[in-house]
C-alpha cells in the first residue's frame, strides 16, 4: 500500500470507536492472553496522565498510548508504560509503528519518565525487532499457557 500523506496527531474521544476497531484487527490471530486486556478507549481519553496519538491517512491505522504502568509496583518509580501500540496489518513493515513508538517515547521523556516499559506477545516479531532496534532490552517473560508475554525496558536518560 502506497500512502501519500500520513499524519500523527493526538487522539480525541471521537476516535474511540475507530481505535477499538484498529485494536481488534491488529490483535487478530494472537491470543488475547498474550496481548492482555483490551483498552477501554473512552476511559483512556478521560484518564489523567494517559496520552494517545494516532497515525492516519484516510482513516486511523496506528496508535500509541502511554501513561503510568498498569502494574506500578513491578515497574518501579519513574517508569512509564506503552499502554497500547498497534498498527493495522495492511500498514505493517513500513516504519509507521516505529515512528509512532518514537513519538510516544518523546512524550514520555517530556513527561519526565526515566524508563519506558512495553509488554508484547512473544511472537510479535516485527514489533520486537523495532523495540530492539531502538535499544530496548528484554526484561521479563511470562508464559501464559501456550503463549508468552514479554516485557521490554528502555532507559530514557540519554534518549533525545
Amino acid at each position: 500500500m502506497i500512502i501519500t500523506s500520513v499524519g500523527i496527531r493526538r487522539a480525541v474521544a471521537a476516535d474511540a470507536a475507530p481505535l477499538e476497531r484498529l485494536e481488534r484487527s491488529s490483535r487478530a490471530g494472537i491470543s488475547d492472553a498474550a496481548w492482555g486486556e483490551l483498552v477501554d478507549w473512552p476511559a483512556a481519553f478521560v484518564a489523567a496522565g494517559v496520552y494517545s496519538y494516532l497515525a492516519e491517512a484516510d482513516k486511523p491505522f496506528g496508535v500509541v498510548s502511554i501513561g503510568d504502568p498498569k502494574e506500578p509496583s513491578a515497574a518501579g518509580p519513574g517508569t512509564g508504560e506503552v499502554l497500547a501500540w498497534y498498527v493495522d496489518p495492511d500498514y505493517r513493515g513500513q516504519g509507521y509503528g516505529r515512528k509512532l513508538l518514537v513519538h510516544g517515547l518523546s512524550v514520555m521523556k517530556r513527561r519526565e519518565y526515566e524508563r519506558a516499559l512495553v509488554w508484547l506477545p512473544g511472537d510479535a516479531t516485527l514489533a520486537i525487532r523495532s523495540l530492539l532496534g531502538l535499544g530496548f532490552e528484554e526484561l521479563e517473560s511470562r508464559p501464559l499457557g501456550d503463549v508468552t508475554r514479554v516485557a521490554f525496558m528502555l532507559d530514557l536518560a540519554d534518549y533525545f
